[in-house]
Formats: C-alpha cells, structure tokens, sequence
C-alpha cells in the first residue's frame, strides 16, 4: 500500500511535468510558426495559405482533436481554419468525397 502512494505520487508528478513541457513546446511552436507567416505576409503582401495536399495532411494529423483544440493551436488564416475543420469533419463522414 505504501508503495502505491509513493509511485502514485510519482506518477502524478511526472505527468504534471509532461504536460507543462508539451504546452512549452505548443507555445513556442505557435510563436515560430506565426514569425514565419509574418514573414511571408511581409515578403508577399498575402497571407501565408495552406495547398490542397497540405490541408489534407493537416487535416489528418488533427484528426480525434476537437474544435476548440484546433482552434487553440492554430496558427492558419482564418479561412484556412475553416477549410481545415470542413476536411477533419468530412474525413469522419465515409461518404464524402476528398477535396
């Protein structure tokens, strides 16, 4: 029993750590990834967009992540995050058709 508290405990803190250190790296990540989009909306004067293969990829990799977890993350324009979530949501739907 004593040994169940003391690993209990230790497991706790441990996934504690994971998750402080998987937001760390989301946060950066989220930085990078809006500098570099800064950076080609500078060098272009349009917002960085995602290609139809891109999308589909992204679309898959967020697949089982809920709106409002994509939403968080995601860096995309605007109505890059709406085509997103239209390819997550008719990749759940086995009678629709790819883009």
């Amino acid at each position: 029993m004593k040994w169940d508290i003391m690993f209990g405990a230790l497991r706790k803190r441990f996934v504690d750590w994971v998750d402080e250190k998987q937001r760390q790296e989301i946060s950066q990540l989220k930085k990078e990834s809006q500098r570099l989009g800064n950076q080609i909306e500078q060098a272009t004067g349009q917002p960085a967009r995602l290609q139809p293969q891109e999308m589909r990829l992204l679309a898959k990799k967020a697949k089982g992540m809920s709106f409002e977890q994509v939403q968080k993350v995601s860096v995309l324009h605007p109505e890059d995050l709406k085509e997103l979530i239209k390819e997550i949501e008719s990749a759940d739907d086995p009678t629709s058709k790819p883009m």
